[in-house]
């Protein structure tokens, strides 16, 4: 039986090299990620410890006692800076004394005087009632309109209630107008000059009475602002109450008189309605000539005096026609709306003529 072959072990071969990796392991990653990690918390920790200790040294440094000043108190160098009693040659080193800061003064001193001064009267003055308005009426702003409406006749014959002169006062849009004297120039043209006119009075055109005068006279004097004389007359008529024209309307009225002497074919009367040469507002007073005679009290503007025409436009709140008796006075019971003609348009008028035939 043949012998068998001896089985030879083999020797194992050697395992071949892995090659090197790029790429880094799990495990050598995680090492570097928790060194970093500690890394940084160590430079976070110093960083934290860093700013405690310089805010610890900050404090320190603000609560560090702040050196003393101290002189020399007494002794030849007294008032010397120092830090010890030998520097003082027998004085003595002591602290300096702060300097003191001006107290405020507890109280505010008054400069206001407490009482009102003596000079400032403590009253209203009687002349300036507590009744009359504050302001100044609107009279000179609210201007009645006069104009010449024409005659029934301009034939000039002797007779009673004649009419010589008719005209129309119309009020403005805002305001009425009340009337309460009316004055005009007569001029006489006759040949043997001996025509006269007297009665006179005015009447509201449709109406069969005359307006209730106080009085009206014919003058030759200057009342009326003129010289006159016996060819030209100033004829007054002076209302007893007032005469209203409502506001926005208008009122025709007529002078009448009676005439006498006009005996001769050319005889003539002439008369104009007149204004005033200046401005006066007031209340109405007592005055001269014509009795009673009438002026303006120039209480609010003017001049005192007796004018042609007095009118109101009625912007008192107390408006009434008294008439007061002192002139130069603001009377309590008189209102102070009263004006007269100047500015008032077509004062003077022009004249209106009636001829004898």
């Amino acid at each position: 039986m043949p012998e068998p072959t001896p089985v030879t072990p083999s020797s194992p071969s050697p395992a071949a090299p892995t090659p090197p990796s790029d790429k880094p392991s799990a495990s050598a990653t995680a090492t570097e990620t928790r060194t970093q990690t500690k890394t940084k918390t160590v430079i976070a920790v110093g960083l934290i410890a860093g700013a405690a200790m310089g805010v610890a040294a900050a404090f320190a440094l603000i609560s560090l006692p702040r050196p003393v000043a101290k002189v020399c108190v007494g002794g030849p160098v007294a008032g010397r800076s120092c830090t010890s009693d030998k520097q003082c040659l027998g004085g003595r080193c002591m602290a300096k004394a702060a300097p003191t800061m001006p107290t405020k003064p507890a109280v505010k001193p008054t400069t206001k005087p407490a009482t009102k001064p003596a000079t400032v009267p403590a009253t209203r003055p009687a002349t300036m009632p507590a009744t009359k308005p504050a302001t100044k009426p609107a009279t000179l702003r609210n201007l009645p309109t006069v104009s010449l409406a024409p005659l029934p006749s301009t034939v000039l014959q002797n007779s009673a209630n004649a009419i010589i002169a008719r005209f129309t006062v119309t009020a403005d849009a805002s305001r009425a107008v009340s009337l309460k004297k009316i004055s005009f120039m007569a001029t006489v043209s006759d040949t043997g000059s001996n025509g006269t006119l007297s009665n006179v009075s005015v009447r509201s055109v449709g109406e069969g009475t005359n307006l209730t005068s106080i009085a009206s006279a014919t003058s030759k004097g200057a009342n009326c602002g003129f010289t006159a004389s016996s060819r030209q007359q100033c004829v007054r008529v002076l209302l007893a109450d007032e005469h209203v024209v409502a506001a926005g309307t208008s009122k025709t009225f007529e002078l009448r008189a009676n005439l006498a002497n006009f005996d001769h074919a050319g005889d003539a009367l002439a008369v104009t309605m007149l204004g005033d040469k200046k401005a006066a507002v007031g209340e109405l007073d007592l005055g001269t000539g014509l009795a009673p005679a009438l002026q303006i009290d120039a209480v609010v503007s003017g001049t005192d005096g007796e004018y042609n025409f007095i009118w109101s436009d009625m912007s008192d709140r107390s408006h009434n026609v008294n008439i007061a008796t002192n002139m130069r006075t603001d009377a309590l019971n008189s209102s102070n709306d009263w004006t007269n003609g100047y500015g008032v348009s077509r004062l003077p008028s022009d004249s209106q003529t009636l001829v004898k035939n």
